[in-house]
């Protein structure tokens, strides 16, 4: 009775059935990593990539298993193995960015994310993740426009809002008499109308509302 619920056992069954089927293949790697049971997804990936290992999917799924695990160099050689089949691969290109930034490679994990956007798959998650990566103490601008296409693309998503409201408040505490002021400021006010502003904490609202003030 149990089997009726369970989609592992149906996808054994599948590829008892037909064991090159690589979508079966694709959907219980996931499921097992989705799981937690990454462990098991490394033996069956390696062992249906022994019998076929033409598939770029399996080996960027058996790259983010291992990392999963903790064993980042051989999540870096499934992942090279993945990106040596499809080089443009989104899911590749997005976990070999997860295993640089494991590694402690901003620099890199940043332009396997940048790869994607230039494939023409950007996205508001993308992008944030390319924000995320940026050095807050020389780069500020750079993470703002990246925040704000994140926000274009999703102008709803509360984590990306806050992220640049915090973001525009370090770059006007730096660059209180520069020029660009007038610019972040124009922009930082129209950004209060939106309603994801009510979510802020207010530590962070009065904060704005006192730069607004100072630099007005």
């Amino acid at each position: 009775m149990g089997h009726n619920l369970d989609p592992i056992h149906y996808l054994s069954r599948s590829l008892e059935l037909d064991p090159l089927h690589i979508d079966a293949a694709t959907l219980r790697s996931k499921i097992l990593i989705d799981t937690g049971e990454a462990e098991l997804a490394i033996q069956f990936l390696k062992s249906f990539l022994n019998k076929s290992s033409e598939h770029s999917k399996l080996h960027s799924l058996l790259a983010q298993a291992y990392l999963n695990c903790g064993q980042l160099d051989k999540a870096n050689t499934a992942i090279c193995e993945a990106l040596a089949i499809n080089p443009r691969s989104k899911d590749a290109l997005y976990t070999a960015s997860l295993i640089r930034k494991a590694k402690g490679d901003k620099f890199s994990a940043y332009h396997f994310l940048e790869r994607i956007i230039r494939n023409g798959e950007s996205s508001s998650e993308i992008l944030w993740e390319m924000s995320m990566l940026i050095d807050d103490r020389t780069e500020l601008e750079k993470k703002v426009n990246l925040l704000e296409i994140a926000l274009s693309l999703d102008c709803n998503d509360t984590k990306i809002f806050g992220e640049l409201m915090i973001t525009y408040c370090k770059l006007l505490d730096q660059n209180q008499l520069s020029n660009e002021v007038t610019n972040f400021h124009k922009t930082l006010i129209e950004h209060t109308n939106n309603l994801c502003f009510s979510n802020l904490s207010d530590d962070l609202k009065l904060k704005i509302h006192n730069l607004l003030k100072v630099t007005h």
